[in-house]
C-alpha cells in the first residue's frame, strides 16, 4: 500500500511539473506590463528627519519597478525661493536596464541619506526626475552614524 501512495505522489507530482513547465514556455515574455518611473508620485515617501547644529539628515527610501536604476540624489536650498532656507530634496533616475543584464524585474527599495546645513525651521518638499514626490516627514533624535562614544571612567 505504500509503495502505490508514493507511485501516484510522483506520478502526480511529475504531471504538475511538466504542466508549469510547458505553460512557462508559451507565456509571452511582454505579459507583465511595465510599471513607469512616475507611478511612485501616487505614494508617499516617509522620511525620517533630525537636526542638531544647524545639520538636517534627511533618510528614507523609495521603491522603483525594477532593480536596474541608477539614482542620483542630492539637498539644495530651494531654488524657487532663494529668500528662504526652504529645503528641496531631489531625485533622479536613469533606467539601466537595456546596459544591465539580468536585470530583477521586481519592485526595489532605492534607501536614501542626505545632509544639509540650514535654518532649523526650513521647510522641505521633495521630486523625482522634476515632479513633485508626496513625503510624510518622521522627526527623529539626532543619532551620530559613527555610533556612541561612552566617555568616562570604566566601572
Amino acid at each position: 500500500m505504500g509503495k502505490l501512495i508514493a507511485v501516484l505522489a510522483i506520478v502526480l507530482s511529475g504531471s504538475v511539473f511538466a504542466y508549469l513547465y510547458y505553460q512557462l514556455e508559451t507565456a509571452p515574455l511582454d505579459a507583465v506590463p511595465a510599471t513607469p518611473v512616475n507611478a511612485i508620485n501616487d505614494r508617499t515617501v516617509k522620511v525620517v528627519h533630525a537636526f542638531k547644529d544647524g545639520v538636517h539628515r534627511y533618510s528614507g527610501s523609495f521603491k522603483l519597478p525594477h532593480s536596474c536604476y541608477e539614482v542620483v540624489k542630492d539637498a539644495v536650498i530651494d531654488p524657487s525661493d532663494p529668500d528662504r532656507s526652504d529645503v528641496l530634496l531631489r531625485f533622479r533616475t536613469k533606467d539601466r536596464s537595456a546596459e544591465i543584464s539580468p536585470c530583477a524585474q521586481y519592485a526595489t527599495s532605492y534607501p536614501f541619506e542626505l545632509v544639509l546645513e540650514t535654518d532649523e525651521d526650513a521647510a522641505i518638499r521633495a521630486e523625482i526626475d522634476g515632479k513633485p514626490m508626496q513625503i510624510q516627514i518622521i522627526e527623529s533624535t539626532w543619532s551620530s552614524p559613527k555610533g556612541t562614544t561612552v566617555v568616562g571612567d570604566p566601572l
